[in-house]
C-alpha cells in the first residue's frame, strides 16, 4: 500500500478555459488579464490517477500549442511532435520528473 502511494501521481490535460472552469487554474494579479500569474489548485477529483512506474508517455492529442503549467525539471521530459503538432509528453527520467510535484497539468490549444 505504501509503495502504491509513493508511485502515484495525478495528471490533467485540457484547454486553459476548461482548466479555469474546473477551478484548477486561477489567475493571480495582473491588470485586465495582463501580467498575472497562474496558480494551480489541486482538486484531485478532476485529475486522472496514474502509476509513475507504468505511465511515462502522456498523449496530447495533436495540439498546436501546449503549456506545461506544473513544475518539472527541464531535461526530465521531452515533447514529441508530428509536423507542427504536439503528440505527447515523454518522461525521460521518472525520478527527476516527479520530484517537485506529483501533479502534471498541461494546457492545450
Amino acid at each position: 500500500d505504501q509503495d502504491t502511494k509513493l508511485n502515484t501521481a495525478y495528471y490533467i490535460i485540457d484547454t486553459k478555459k476548461n482548466l479555469k472552469e474546473k477551478g484548477i487554474l486561477e489567475s493571480d494579479g495582473g491588470f485586465i488579464g495582463i501580467g498575472g500569474n497562474q496558480k494551480i489548485k489541486l482538486k484531485e477529483k478532476e485529475f486522472t490517477e496514474t502509476d509513475i512506474r507504468e505511465m511515462t508517455v502522456f498523449p496530447l492529442g495533436g495540439s498546436k500549442k501546449i503549456q506545461l503549467m506544473s513544475d518539472h525539471p527541464e531535461g526530465s521530459y521531452e515533447f514529441e511532435m508530428d509536423d507542427d503538432k504536439y503528440v505527447s509528453l515523454k518522461v525521460l527520467n521518472v525520478d527527476d520528473f516527479w520530484k517537485m510535484s506529483k501533479y502534471l497539468v498541461i494546457s492545450t490549444k
